[in-house]
């Protein structure tokens, strides 16, 4: 099913590139007559990273290792023998090259003897008029300052049109005869993506996933994994040109600076449509799902740039752009008033691949119509709202936290993104795009991180809602949820209770001006244990509530109006404090913890609408 639907989205990309042929960008073209003179260097005044106009050139040679030319085009190495470093060994190694393109230019040249573009490159060689450039220390400069910078030949005639040589129809005819040649080895069988009989590919393209190209279909020799006899790809029959579809498909999603892909913690998560929208598509999934919008300007009109770090400007969402991607997102799942209603039966697919030694795993393959998996990405967004500093007021719009910032909030914070651990994270995307319940893995890190940390932020608290919500609706098979995005006073789960009651004595003492709070001492034990715990810090709040008493009486009156009201639901024949909170009980701690800090830091408007709303809850 994923080679299918690369195929098929290779085949509606438009018109179909002659076999053997693919897009790149060439930023330098050699310009030279047909008696093969040179004539000029174009592009040598482009900025060293823009890579220049996208021509149709034959597809690139696998490399491993050794020298091997691509046809009528290759970095300035193999066309002018150019070195990397001025070493004698990277002499060397460019002379060869250039040895090997001059050699394969010649061999062209002879089997078109009538094309005069062959003959004028082969003629740019044979009069050594390379030299003209390679001598040239201003020319050599721009050259090399461009790393690994592609170039090919365009042929100037007096009253005809340039002809690029890559372009020339004999070099078509070529490839399309010969590419596949090599590819097979006569095998046939029925191809498993077109259904069709014919050659069947022993080696499958090469796919860019870590800067080298990588097998995504691959079976290792002798290792068990063979069956019938077969040996290699033929294991998994697919004719070349089905090959070279997916191949070319997943290549151009994995494009840099595309919206088709993001790459965290090792895995590249590719993600297509089968809609003709798909640009816009996508864009809208990464957003809602892996990264966010950002504001492209600062106040003052500079561009504004990506920090992270302490003392640095956080980034800024763009909370314009994020509440499009919302509409579109509701528009395709159905709901009323979100205009216009999108077309949304087409196919959607995500795949989470990571490169290994010399093949490609696929860690998460799903797939689902456009409608189902934008719904389960809204609904990920809506279990994820919670009042804060992102959302005051229950209509507003949910914050949409990029992937990074949610897994970075809920993994020990002295591991490295490039060490997070992987699964979870795929758990967590499978989730988003299924509606699945969250991973528990990042529920007990979180936990864990709120103990030592004694800090239960926006983004922890946000996903122990939503882990809590999902997990009892998948249990109970019900679309409520037992958490509200804002404080509930009718709550009554003894670990929600704890945690409102810590916030309010924790309050108390900030009122009485304490210079060390019982967060500092406490949290973690009152988190788990809090039978151990909480009798003492009733004890030590008397203190705390005469001295908050005297000294700010107003804002007393509003902690201890809360401390009754929380201990009138703690109150009955049972023990109103167990002596262990188990780990879903420690969320619920923590979000009564994070729930009341807000209520207590709220305007007095704002109070009142959680209140209102508070009430109104069935």
């Amino acid at each position: 099913m994923i080679l299918q639907s690369l195929y098929e989205r290779d085949k509606a990309l438009g018109e179909k590139l002659p076999d053997g042929f693919v897009w790149k960008e060439i930023p330098l073209i050699i310009v030279i007559d047909l008696a093969g003179n040179f004539v000029s260097m174009e592009g040598l005044d482009r900025e060293p990273k823009d890579k220049g106009k996208p021509y149709m050139i034959p597809t690139p040679v696998t490399r491993t290792s050794g020298v091997s030319p691509n046809l009528f085009w290759d970095h300035y190495g193999y066309v002018l023998g150019l070195a990397k470093k001025d070493t004698d060994k990277e002499r060397a190694k460019s002379r060869r090259q250039m040895d090997a393109f001059v050699e394969q230019v010649r061999q062209f040249a002879e089997k078109f003897p009538s094309n005069s573009v062959f003959q004028a490159v082969k003629a740019f060689y044979d009069k050594e008029e390379y030299l003209r450039i390679t001598q040239d220390e201003d020319q050599v400069a721009a050259i090399t300052k461009k790393p690994g910078a592609n170039m090919t030949f365009c042929v100037s005639s007096p009253g005809d049109s340039d002809r690029l040589v890559t372009s020339e129809q004999d070099l078509k005819d070529y490839q399309s005869a010969h590419y596949y040649a090599g590819q097979t080895d006569g095998e046939e069988a029925v191809c498993l993506i077109t259904g069709h009989k014919g050659p069947i590919s022993r080696l499958h393209p090469g796919i860019k996933l870590s800067g080298m190209p990588l097998s995504l279909v691959n079976f290792q020799v002798n290792c068990g994994y063979d069956s019938y006899g077969k040996s290699q790809a033929y294991n998994a029959p697919v004719s070349p040109q089905a090959a070279e579809g997916y191949a070319s498909a997943l290549n151009d999603l994995l494009g840099k600076g595309k919206d088709t892909n993001y790459f965290l913690a090792g895995i590249t998560y590719v993600f297509w449509t089968s809609h003709a929208d798909e640009d816009k598509l996508a864009g809208d999934f990464k957003s809602a799902t892996f990264s966010p919008p950002l504001a492209p300007k600062e106040d003052n009109g500079k561009k504004r740039k990506p920090t992270k770090g302490k003392g640095k400007t956080p980034l800024q969402i763009d909370r314009a752009k994020c509440k499009k991607v919302l509409s579109t997102l509701r528009a395709i799942r159905g709901d009323k008033n979100a205009l216009p209603q999108r077309e949304s039966e087409e196919r959607f697919y995500l795949l989470a691949l990571e490169p290994g030694r010399g093949r490609i795993s696929v860690k998460l393959f799903v797939e689902g119509t456009i409608r189902e998996i934008f719904a389960h990405t809204l609904q990920h967004l809506e279990d994820l709202k919670i009042y804060g500093r992102e959302v005051k007021r229950m209509d507003d719009d949910p914050a949409i936290p990029s992937l990074y910032a949610l897994v970075g909030a809920l993994m020990p914070a002295a591991l490295k993104a490039d060490k997070w651990p992987k699964r979870p994270i795929e758990a967590l995307v499978r989730s988003i795009t299924t509606g699945a319940p969250y991973p528990a893995d990042l529920y007990a890190s979180c936990l864990q991180r709120i103990k030592a940390e004694r800090n239960v932020s926006e983004l922890r608290a946000a996903y122990i809602k939503g882990y809590i919500n999902r997990d009892y609706r998948y249990k109970h098979h019900t679309e409520e949820n037992i958490i509200t995005m804002s404080l509930d006073k009718k709550q009554t789960n003894k670990g929600y209770l704890a945690g409102r009651l810590f916030a309010v004595l924790e309050s108390l003492q900030q009122i009485a001006n304490s210079k060390a709070t019982i967060t500092d001492s406490y949290f973690g034990n009152a988190m788990t244990s809090p039978a151990a715990v909480f009798p003492y810090l009733i004890r030590l709040s008397i203190h705390h509530q005469k001295k908050a008493k005297r000294d700010n009486p107003a804002l007393y009156t509003i902690c201890a109006k809360q401390l009754d009201e929380i201990m009138a639901l703690l109150g009955g024949d049972e023990s109103p404090y167990p002596t262990h909170f188990t780990l879903e009980e420690q969320g619920f701690f923590s979000l009564g913890y994070y729930h009341q800090k807000q209520y207590h830091y709220s305007s007095k408007e704002e109070r009142e609408a959680i209140d209102n709303n508070s009430s109104s809850e069935d």
